[in-house]
């Protein structure tokens, strides 16, 4: 039975949350200073992604809550009805029907509005006025950008004015170290006293990530623009720390400049878009940086959006391994054996696909780390193992849920890999203590990435080679677009009817 109070709690977080997200990424779009006819349904489909990251990264909904803006509580009011609504529809739909065994990750993951709540929910946001709203921010981020032209433009004039002082015949050569002595003063780039404006310093930052990154792109490179916007701009955004994700965005910049000619026309794009983003967020009163965030900012200095942080993921690994280490040296307990047998693997697979030249030796370092603690940990298993008393040995030592959790694991690491076409599993019946192996072929049946899956153990009686397909057939896995295959290497080869 699925506890009533949790379920309300997290169908409307969801909710909330979506329908939030949805109007402030309506408005974000309306406001950007784009021609609509130049936008692709990709662009727009990425500009969209990039809204709801930023949003997420500063509270969601949460934001509204903390707002005391007249719009803002409207935008409160049109999401928490909607959400409040669906959530009471669900909630009763789950616990008195027929679908009351459901867990509750599978009901929230599974829940979403019915046509008429989202017609309803269009209705009052179309009541708030957004399309002026944007029109508003659409303008305030004009006006900036012509500033920022005309700056440019005077600075540029002042400066050649002065070249052609310096370079004229008739000028004292007193007055030429003057003039000499006031350009690299002043105009100087690198100069603290030029004046710099925040568009123009996001426009720097925007072209120094540019530099280095290894994404390719035609106008705007949304992984650097997301990667930028949340970590090198305003300390209010929360960046995603978990090391499955650091490891993902790894190879997305190296310390090797790029001599990309679009890297200009990029970094203009990418200002104009984070600048937008932020006004529209400020003007609906749900985010305004303080003075010293601004400051913060301005005053520091952008060597690389993320050439540093090799150092700072490996420096979180290794520590996350000596836990780990820790961890497993005090405990003989083969449930937390095992699941740090899975982070470590869960590493290392994430690993093999980081290939940029700046985590390679990071790379060397934190496989050095780990591979120890995995010999370790499966040498514990093993003894734990071998220690079960005589009694159980008509019993296979299995737990059945955290194997099902390891079939999800590689289905969510291959089965959306565009490289995989099918996925093989070996193991030998015979075996007790058996590993599962876990070879992923391409089109042409080569070996393109390996893994494997530890049984893990407690006395439930069954056939080893049943167990592993009713856990496969219980898992996700099995829905899994790639072709999946068991064969047996007990010398037979046989392939298992799944």
């Amino acid at each position: 039975m699925l506890n009533k109070t949790l379920l309300q709690s997290k169908l409307y977080e969801k909710f909330s949350n979506l329908a939030f997200s949805a109007i402030i990424t309506e408005t974000f779009l309306n406001a950007l200073p784009f021609n609509e006819k130049d936008l692709s349904t990709e662009n727009i489909n990425d500009l969209s992604t990039y809204s709801k990251t930023v949003i997420e990264s500063l509270g969601g909904f949460n934001m509204c809550k903390n707002s005391t803006n007249k719009i803002a509580y409207s935008v409160y009011d049109a999401c928490d009805e909607i959400a409040t609504e669906a959530t009471k529809r669900i909630c009763k739909e789950e616990i008195t029907g027929a679908n009351a065994d459901k867990t509750l990750p599978e009901v929230v993951d599974g829940a979403a509005f019915t046509e008429t709540e989202y017609n309803k929910f269009a209705k009052n946001v179309d009541t708030l006025d957004i399309d002026k709203v944007s029109e508003i921010i659409k303008d305030k981020v004009i006006k900036v950008i012509r500033d920022e032209k005309d700056s440019y433009e005077k600075e540029e004039a002042i400066h050649d004015e002065l070249k052609d002082a310096i370079n004229s015949e008739d000028a004292p050569d007193e007055e030429k170290k003057t003039v000499e002595s006031y350009m690299d003063l002043v105009l100087s780039k690198n100069d603290p006293h030029k004046h710099i404006t925040f568009f123009s310093k996001l426009q720097d930052v925007s072209y120094d990530a540019l530099r280095h990154t290894t994404e390719s792109y035609t106008e705007i490179p949304f992984k650097t623009l997301t990667e930028v916007t949340i970590k090198n701009t305003l300390r209010g955004f929360k960046s995603n720390n978990d090391i499955d994700y650091a490891l993902e965005s790894m190879n997305l910049f190296i310390a090797d400049e790029s001599d990309n000619p679009k890297i200009a026309d990029a970094s203009l794009l990418c200002a104009i878009t984070i600048y937008t983003a932020l006004e529209s967020l400020n003007s609906l009163g749900l985010y305004a940086p303080t003075i010293q965030d601004v400051q913060e900012f301005m005053d520091q200095n952008h060597p690389c959006s993320k050439c540093n942080s090799v150092e700072a993921l490996e420096s979180m690994m290794l520590s996350e391994v000596s836990k780990i280490q820790q961890l497993c040296i005090k405990n003989a307990n083969t449930t937390v054996l095992t699941e740090s047998l899975n982070t470590l693997t869960n590493f290392i697979d994430k690993m093999s696909d980081a290939q940029g030249s700046a985590f390679l030796e990071a790379k060397e370092s934190i496989t050095s780390a780990i591979n120890p603690v995995l010999d370790m940990i499966r040498s514990k298993i093993d003894s734990s193992i071998n220690k079960k008393p005589a009694i159980l040995d008509s019993y296979a030592l299995r737990d059945k849920d955290r194997t099902i959790a390891q079939f999800n694991k590689i289905n969510s690491l291959f089965s959306k890999n565009p490289n995989v076409s099918k996925i093989c599993l070996q193991f030998n019946p015979a075996e007790e203590a058996a590993t599962i192996s876990v070879l992923c072929k391409n089109a042409a049946d080569s070996i393109v990435n390996e893994s494997f899956i530890d049984v893990t153990y407690k006395p439930v009686f069954g056939d080893y080679l049943d167990f592993v397909k009713e856990s496969y057939n219980a898992s996700n896995l099995k829905n899994s677009p790639k072709k999946v295959d068991i064969y047996l290497t007990d010398g037979s080869g046989k392939l298992v009817e799944l």
